[in-house]
């Protein structure tokens, strides 16, 4: 028989959604080493059109931030940039987002982003809190490297594509995380970025293009 906890958790969050997170949590995050960069035929290869384009994206997007950089420091900051696409978007509309800076997030702006954040990523957010005091598994160091949950630009470019779809007149739901395609590039080492410990949960379901 179910206590009191449990049937608020259900109204709160679903059946669907808590058994997802089961699922999710009974993961081990893998390593988080980078991989080589992916080029347009490779991506095109392995992903089609929309890895191809995707990529084209994130590369396009990588080339202003460093041109617009005025100093080393300020990108190094950023760490890296996430690109994201629905695969069923006919415009294929990207979105991209960097890191919070430490700056940023004593400026309060992650606080605000958090705040804001779409419904459904939002559920999944604070189910992440639930299951980071139980614990993660994840090594020490993978869990310190991955820093504040949510604060990085897969969560950023995540939820202004949930925005994005929802203004299109869909349905979200939390199944639409297995139809984006993600692709992250680092900053400040040439190579592709896996997501971290948080984002990797965080953004479960959604398919990094990597090598």
């Amino acid at each position: 028989m179910r206590n009191k906890g449990e049937y608020q958790e259900l109204a709160r969050y679903g059946k669907a959604l808590l058994e997802r997170t089961a699922k999710t949590y009974a993961k081990k995050y893998p390593d988080g080493k980078l991989y080589k960069i992916l080029k347009v035929r490779e991506a095109y290869n392995l992903y089609g059109n929309l890895g191809k384009k995707l990529v084209q994206e994130v590369d396009v997007a990588f080339e202003k931030i460093i041109k617009n950089a005025k100093t080393i420091k300020e990108y190094k900051q950023k760490v890296m940039i996430s690109g994201m696409l629905y695969k069923g978007d006919k415009t294929q509309k990207f979105f991209s987002a960097v890191n919070f800076t430490d700056k940023e997030i004593k400026a309060g702006k992650l606080a605000e982003f958090i705040e804001s954040m779409h419904p459904i990523l939002k559920k999944r957010y604070e189910l992440h809190l639930k299951e980071i005091t139980k614990g993660l598994k994840a090594t020490p160091d993978m869990i310190k490297k991955a820093g504040v949950a949510a604060s990085h630009g897969e969560i950023r470019a995540v939820n202004e594509l949930l925005y994005y779809l929802e203004s299109t007149g869909m349905k979200i739901t939390d199944d639409i995380f297995k139809d984006i395609m993600g692709y992250n590039r680092y900053l400040i080492k040439e190579g592709s970025q896996p997501p971290c410990v948080h984002c990797f949960y965080l953004t479960d379901g959604v398919v990094y293009l990597k090598l």
